[in-house]
């Protein structure tokens, strides 16, 4: 399983994401973080959307094996929730982008339609680009 070309996923800034999430009923925030990671430093608040962060961590490991069980783990999620906007976050954007990649290009292969985005970094911010965006942030 490989990823599609990171150009046929939206790159999108932090702010914009939250704006997604508050007209676009079908996007999910997806956290791609170590559940250390999660644990220390909190994440993203939603609840003034009413809505929930999803947590599926993604190891970037070459192995097939686990490239395939986080696709499973997006898949059962989205059955389950029924989203179709898929928006990827992780600390600066390198993570969630390799997740995004992994995801559109089994989705694109099945033939599973579904808006992907992925938070990045602005150039000119250094680390969290939610909490650089001065975002609503739950902390642990």
């Amino acid at each position: 399983m490989t990823g599609m070309d990171a150009s046929h996923i939206h790159q999108i800034e932090a702010e914009d994401a939250w704006n997604i999430l508050a007209i676009d009923h079908g996007a999910a925030l997806v956290d791609v973080r170590r559940e250390a990671e999660v644990e220390e430093e909190g994440q993203p608040d939603l609840d003034e959307l009413n809505r929930t962060v999803w947590h599926i961590e993604w190891r970037c490991d070459r192995l097939p094996s686990i490239k395939a069980h986080f696709v499973v783990q997006i898949e059962e999620a989205l059955d389950a929730k029924s989203a179709t906007h898929l928006i990827f976050y992780c600390n600066d954007g390198r993570r969630a982008l390799s997740a995004a990649s992994i995801v559109a290009g089994a989705f694109e292969k099945a033939e599973r339609k579904i808006d992907i985005s992925c938070i990045v970094a602005v150039a000119d911010k250094m680390g969290d680009c939610w909490k650089t965006a001065c975002l609503p942030w739950r902390h642990p």
